[in-house]
């Protein structure tokens, strides 16, 4: 394991922890989803690039603490992207269709 102190912040911090700590970083202060739940972030494939790493976040989510149901999240930042035609209506719906398979 690498021995690199990273603290991670902002909106991101679930998706980049898992990516460090996969990666063999020791992560000082985890997101606090990673710690004891699970949080499914919904979003299309992964790109990796030599200096960076890219992918679409589809702003619905599935989280589950512990000892509790999972259940989705952010489901209204979904309705809004496509309402202003950022994602496209196919998009909404396998993005929605795959936040339902997960609580099911």
């Amino acid at each position: 394991m690498r021995k690199v102190a990273v603290k991670i912040r902002g909106i991101y911090t679930t998706a980049l922890t898992k990516f460090l700590l996969d990666n063999g970083y020791a992560v000082v202060q985890p997101s606090l989803q990673i710690q004891g739940g699970k949080y499914w972030n919904i979003n299309s494939p992964i790109e990796f690039y030599p200096d960076h790493i890219r992918y679409l976040d589809l702003h619905i989510d599935v989280i589950q603490r512990p000892g509790a149901c999972p259940k989705i999240i952010d489901q209204e930042k979904l309705e809004k992207a496509l309402a202003r035609g950022f994602i496209s209506k196919e998009l909404f719906q396998k993005s929605f269709e795959i936040s339902q398979s997960l609580i099911r």
